[in-house]
Order: structure tokens, then sequence, then C-alpha cells
């Protein structure tokens, strides 16, 4: 009788040692993995595609491994999954670009996974094959797309302040006089700053510095022509101008001086025509 005791007890405990967890028994811990990663995410101040591509590796061997119901013994995949997919997804969180966001939505599919595993959804499968075929694509990415992801340390607005104040000091040098600046050339001015803004709306960089130079550069000079004049045309662009220059100092990390809104102000000047232009150069040769 103790020999039948004894191998039913055995038989019990190893049902319970091969039991299943469900997603509520466990989605508490999950909720820290959130917040550990997070934090992380926040602390690197540069992650580049090598970088990148690390997580994605180690993204798909666990998504290899990870199977439909998983016991209290083997988490170690689905957390691991669960880690880097959190990590993905806090340093795409605030960048703009359309390869962040597919990285993004990617890492909440992968943490969707994870959630399927325990859960042993009906989609699992199909939630698994979605994913590697997300992950193929990523993989063909070449060094330009990447670059729209990268996180480069963000240059603050303390290191170049003097370098844009000796530009303001200088604008005026080597300019065309006002009586000679032609439409086009005020066109010009305000289609780099159309040209560069995006460039530069996640922060500035070593990488688009010249952007923000472009763009500060074009502001100052139409502000140095349109300063003085009155008129709707040349106090809109006067607007777009020094909106402009606020803007750039905004992507340096400065708080907004400016009472213009740039975004606001440059959207409005895509209808804009020549003869806005024409109108202040006439003004101008006044």
């Amino acid at each position: 009788m103790k020999k039948i005791l004894v191998l039913l007890l055995c038989v019990l405990l190893a049902g319970c040692g091969s039991s299943t967890l469900a997603w509520d028994d466990v989605k508490e811990k999950y909720s820290a993995y959130d917040s550990e990663a997070m934090k992380l995410a926040e602390e690197y101040t540069t992650f580049l595609k090598g970088d990148y591509l690390k997580i994605i590796y180690a993204v798909q061997n666990g998504i290899d491994t990870l199977t439909a119901g998983i016991k209290k013994d083997e988490e170690v995949t689905a957390e691991e999954l669960y880690q880097n997919a959190a990590v993905l997804e806090y340093l795409t969180s605030s960048n703009n670009s359309i390869y962040a966001d597919k990285l993004a939505k990617l890492a909440v599919r992968i943490k969707d996974l994870v959630e399927a595993a325990y859960s042993k959804a009906s989609d699992f499968a199909a939630i698994k094959d979605e994913i590697t075929a997300e992950i193929e694509e990523v993989n063909s990415w070449n060094d330009e797309q990447w670059q729209q992801v990268e996180k480069h340390r963000l240059i603050p607005w303390s290191e170049v302040v003097e370098e844009y104040e000796a530009m303001e000091e200088n604008i005026s040098d080597d300019l065309k006089s006002a009586k000679e600046i032609s439409e086009n050339d005020l066109e010009v001015y305000k289609e780099t700053i159309d040209n560069n803004y995006t460039a530069i709306q996640n922060g500035v960089t070593e990488l688009n510095k010249k952007n923000a130079d472009a763009m500060y550069e074009a502001g100052l000079i139409l502000q140095y022509y349109l300063e003085d004049l009155k008129g709707d045309s040349p106090e809109k662009a006067y607007r777009l101008a020094a909106s402009a220059c606020d803007y750039v100092k905004q992507c340096y990390g400065e708080a907004a001086s400016s009472e213009y809104n740039f975004l606001t102000e440059v959207k409005s000047a895509e209808k804009w025509t020549l003869s806005v232009w024409n109108e202040i150069t006439t003004l101008l040769r006044k």
C-alpha cells in the first residue's frame, strides 16, 4: 500500500511540475520588465545599426525556440524575448521616422507573441509567422534606412551657442544688397528651411548638424532682409524666418523663445506663390 501511495505522489508532483503558466500569473512581472527597459533605453546616448541587429538576432533565436504553453521552469526564452522587445520599443518610441515606427510595431507584436505563448492562443503560429516575415524585411535594410533609427548623442545648445551667435553677427557679410535681391533668391532661402527641418526634428547630432546650420542661416538671412518691412507678405515671411531659428534652438534642446509656432508657419508657407516675394522685393527696392 505504501508503494502505491508513493507512486501516486510522484505522479502528482510530476503533473504539477509540468503545468503551464497563464498570462495572469506573470503579467505583473512583465510589467516590471517594461519599466526596466524604459530606463535602460533612456540611458543609451548612442545606439547604432550593429546594436539594433544584436537585438534582432537575439529576437530571431528566441522566436525560433518559443512554443505555446510555458512551464514555470522554462520561462527564460519568453522573458529574454520580451525584454529585448521592450528595449526595442522604447528606443524607437520618440523617433518619428517610418523605419522607427516599423521597429516599434515589431516590438509590440513580439510582446503579443509572448503573451500568446502563455495563453496558448489559437493565433500563436500566425503571429510567429508574421514576426518572422517582418524581421526578414528589417534585415534587408540598407545603411541609409538604419541611419533614420540610429540614436546618436544629441548636441546641446550650450555647445553651439557661440558658433550661432557668430553666425548672427556676420550674417550680412557677402550678401547681396536689398535692391539686388531677387524673388528667386528669397524662395531659395525658404526652400532651405523647408528641406531641412524634418532632418533635425528628433534632435541635432553630428550627422545632421549641417541641416541645422543651413536652416538657421536661411532664417537669419530672411530676417535681415525683412526686419524693417511692413505689410502682409513681409510680416508672414518674417514669422517663418524667426520661428525657423527658434525651431533649430529647440532641436538643440533649448526652450522655445519665439511667439510663433514654426510648424504652423511652415505649413502655411507651402501655399505661398512668387507673388509674396514679388511684393517683398518691390518694397526692398524703394
